[in-house]
């Protein structure tokens, strides 16, 4: 029971000192109390009086927290965890979780009827909570659902709670479509997620020019003008299909009705876009998403080269185009998000540890077992070493092909592998070319020889194989890649902030080196590196300079 006490907890301070005058607990548990709550002041880095006593905040701050960052084992963290939360039960700030103790028959017959081994351990808590409140596997609803998210939203500082019930739908749902049952799933979409509705809700006409238009960047004629020199990728022409489809929902949200879209003359109409485009910033808080800018390169895109839109209103879409890149600063330097990634590498020890995660994984795989789980992670490690030897896209990543892009060479008594992918293949034309020796060699070896077929059961050549055999998503391996590293190291990364963090070590070596920074990241123009990385070159000079004033302190007479 909470104790009766007039005080008002606000924050983590005010729950110590309920814990230290509280009687009623042993004084071992309010030792480990009290520790944990100061263990968690000094790995965040704020007073007691600055970390906000309620659940949702703790959640936020406790995701950052990584056993490696916080210089932990992993057990530590989960002891800081577990003291934490009984102090916030103590105190009324978090509530207990009721679940029973044994489940009843009818779940555990549902829960070990799954596909697969994990689903039942995935449903285990989800059991309990439900036969605590009686509830059998049949009366499962979305509203069920929401109140377990509730539940858990009152009593955890783990895993987010719309995450948890998230993913126990999505398991609740692979064990339902087994049965011959005829229940309409669980919803396991996050409730904040906007769907747009499908191209078939719009007229005839424009769904055949979207698909006339889309089909013509996939296999253009290169003896047409105005068409492409070479295909667009199927991801860019899938980003494509769903800009159009953003525009025309937010164009109906602002008032225009489905059947006004006759043709693709009437969605680039300047009226429209800018309706479209307002009801699209609202979405984002009235803020200009980054995607904006994207949405109207399409458009101006289709109006010069599909619709052939008079001058005046290609004019005013490039000019519309212009504004919105001031506004979303894609002409200076890299993303906010990128920003705030590349300062995890402000450690030098974060450094270290990146560069040296795919020899751990390589160094523990050659002693275990040839099973899946190893095999993911060796071909994230694989992946990982592939990017730091060459900073690539992750589209030119994914599709790399063993024979094709990637092979073995013998130099004297060593073998290496040698990378080669044509500048047709590349976004920019810049054809990509580098040799893996030593470390790395071994690590694409033991991967390809060993692991890789372990991926997929059907033959293929390409180096990270979907289980079907065919290439695996760009995305999906980036998702992957941040995953494997956030597990390992507490780091949130991506296939793409390797050319960041490559070119941060490289200038920070050769300070002013654009040039050499161009080449290694790829660029095609060298105003695109210095836009890119000149302010983080900045702040490379700053230190040295602040080395030179130390030095100088130092030197007083």
């Amino acid at each position: 029971m909470p104790p009766q006490t007039p005080i008002e907890i606000r924050s983590l301070a005010d729950v110590q000192h309920l814990i230290a005058q509280a009687e009623k607990i042993k004084p071992s548990t309010r030792k480990e109390m009290l520790s944990a709550i100061s263990r968690l002041s000094k790995m965040l880095g704020h007073p007691l009086h600055d970390i906000p006593a309620d659940l949702e905040s703790l959640r936020a701050l406790l995701k950052k927290l990584h056993p490696v960052q916080a210089k932990l084992s992993k057990k530590s963290l989960s002891n800081v965890k577990a003291a934490l939360i009984l102090a916030l039960r103590f105190t009324g700030v978090a509530s207990e979780l009721r679940l029973a103790t044994k489940e009843t028959e009818q779940w555990a017959a549902f829960r070990h009827s799954g596909t697969a081994s994990h689903h039942a351990y995935a449903l285990s808590r989800f059991a309990r909570f439900c036969t605590a409140q009686d509830i059998e596997p049949a009366d499962v609803t979305d509203a069920v659902m929401g109140e377990y998210e509730a539940r858990l939203a009152g009593a955890t500082i783990n895993c987010g709670p719309s995450k948890v019930r998230i993913e126990t739908a999505k398991t609740f749902n692979c064990i339902l479509k087994r049965s011959d049952s005829n229940r309409p799933l669980l919803n396991a979409r996050k409730g904040t997620a906007y769907i747009t509705p499908p191209l078939t809700v719009y007229p005839q006409r424009l769904q055949q020019e979207i698909e006339t238009y889309l089909g013509r960047l996939a296999d253009p004629d290169i003896f047409s003008e105005g068409d492409l020199a070479k295909p667009l990728r199927p991801y860019t022409l899938r980003n494509i299909k769903h800009h159009l489809r953003q525009v025309l929902d937010a164009a109906v949200t602002a008032g225009y009705e489905p059947s006004f879209f006759t043709g693709l003359e009437k969605l680039i109409d300047i009226k429209v876009v800018q309706a479209a485009f307002g009801v699209i910033a609202e979405r984002s808080k009235h803020e200009v998403p980054i995607s904006l800018l994207n949405i109207a390169s399409s458009l101006l895109a289709i109006a010069r080269h599909e619709v052939r839109a008079p001058d005046e209103d290609i004019r005013r879409l490039s000019k519309l185009k212009t504004r919105i890149a001031q506004r979303t600063s894609q002409h200076a330097g890299m993303s906010a998000k990128s920003e705030r990634r590349m300062q995890q590498f402000e450690d030098p020890e974060n450094v270290v540890r990146f560069i040296c995660l795919p020899e751990q994984i390589f160094a523990r795989a050659r002693k275990g077992d040839l099973t899946r789980s190893t095999a993911l992670e060796m071909m994230y490690a694989a992946a990982m070493t592939i990017l730091f030897g060459n900073p690539m896209r992750a589209s030119n990543l994914a599709s790399i092909e063993l024979g094709k892009h990637l092979e073995p060479v013998k130099l004297g008594r060593k073998s290496v592998y040698r990378l080669h992918i044509s500048g047709e293949e590349v976004k920019n034309g810049v054809e990509i070319l580098a040799e893996y020796h030593d470390g790395q060699a071994d690590i694409l070896r033991l991967y390809i020889t060993k692991y890789r077929p372990l991926l997929s059961a059907e033959p293929g050549n390409y180096l990270f194989p979907k289980p079907s055999g065919g290439v695996r998503a760009a995305k999906h391996l980036s998702d992957g890649i941040k995953r494997f590293a956030g597990k390992y190291l507490g780091l949130e990364v991506s296939a793409h902030l390797f050319r960041h963090f490559a070119a941060y070590l490289f200038l920070e070596a050769h300070p002013g080196d654009y040039e050499s920074t161009r080449r290694l990241v790829g660029h095609k123009k060298i105003d695109t590196t210095t836009a890119f990385y000149s302010p983080r070159s900045n702040r490379a000079a700053q230190k040295r300079y602040e080395a030179i004033l130390a030095s100088k302190r130092g030197g007083k007479t």
